[in-house]
């Protein structure tokens, strides 16, 4: 019998700053060219929870940002990494990626190409831009719905 391992949220927000007046434009995720996947505190090199290349994650923009949904691996890490989403033992969920594009916006540094490899759960210090979440699915699901309420 498999575990309901699935979990979702938003690993970047649209237009809002950060401290460092980093922003990140709607269209800014539309172009990946690499594979995707799911890691703990951006630590490569480590077995991924998640990735796009098993179908296991998937990522979609929206108007509020880049929402995803993933299914942890059904071991012990991924049963591990799910209590830790579920029992509020992460401090939120960041993107990865290289060769972001930004344009000057007055005092803003505004992102609008970030190609992305992976997206990490974080089990120390905060995300680089406010309001990402991550939580099991259904949970994410209501939230998410609450939001566009």
């Amino acid at each position: 019998m498999s575990r309901d391992l699935r979990v979702a949220g938003y690993a970047a927000t649209f237009d809002q700053p950060n401290e460092r007046r980093e922003v990140l434009r709607r269209g800014a995720f539309a172009t990946q060219e690499w594979p995707l996947f799911l890691l703990a505190d951006h630590v490569v090199g480590r077995p991924s929870y998640a990735s796009s290349r098993r179908g296991t994650l998937e990522t979609q923009e929206d108007g509020y940002g880049l929402w995803f949904q993933a299914t942890l691996d059904d071991d012990a890490e991924g049963f591990e990494m799910w209590c830790l989403i579920r029992f509020a033992g992460v401090t939120g969920i960041s993107v990865g990626g290289s060769g972001w594009q930004h344009r000057q916006e007055g005092r803003l540094k505004a992102f609008v190409c970030m190609p992305i490899y992976e997206l990490s759960v974080l089990t120390s210090g905060g995300p680089r831009f406010p309001g990402t979440w991550v939580a099991p699915l259904d949970d994410a699901r209501r939230r998410r719905l609450e939001m566009r309420s």
